[in-house]
């Protein structure tokens, strides 16, 4: 008997610029029985749940290119990247500012870190506030705050 799914909600919105309600978090896909829930893809609305490993991050240079790319040029409509292939090298460049914080480093004085990338053979999946990306610990998708 498998255990029951236990559902996490993850919903805010956010304007063209990050604010301290907004968030940015990787979902590390595993067979975990936890299910995050997240809306996403701007005024389209959509809802997914992914299981896996929670793992919050911040990159405010990260999370500002992400939102200049997805509602400011994109409009916040929910546009898969796979469609926009022109702006692939910025939503590469949005990603590579982010990264995972993994434990201590050796002397102790702050947080190993992991950079993950886009998954580009996902991209159909990729829109606003859901992001397919490759991790050193298996595939995942990078959550926001989604626009509307």
């Amino acid at each position: 008997m498998s255990p029951p799914d236990r559902r996490a909600s993850t919903s805010t919105s956010t304007t063209s610029k990050p604010s301290h309600n907004d968030w940015l978090y990787v979902v590390i896909e595993a067979p975990t029985g936890v299910v995050y829930e997240l809306q996403y893809a701007g005024t389209l609305c959509r809802r997914a749940g992914i299981e896996g490993h929670l793992v919050p991050t911040e990159s405010t240079v990260g999370h500002a290119a992400l939102i200049d790319l997805f509602v400011d040029r994109l409009g916040g409509v929910g546009t898969p990247m796979d469609a926009v292939p022109q702006h692939l090298d910025a939503l590469r460049a949005a990603v590579e500012h982010i990264v995972l914080p993994v434990g201590t480093s050796s002397d102790g004085l702050g947080p190993t870190l992991s950079r993950i990338g886009v998954d580009e053979t996902r991209l159909a999946e990729a829109t606003e506030a859901h992001v397919p990306v490759t991790t050193e610990f298996g595939p995942g998708v990078l959550v926001w705050s989604n626009s509307d």
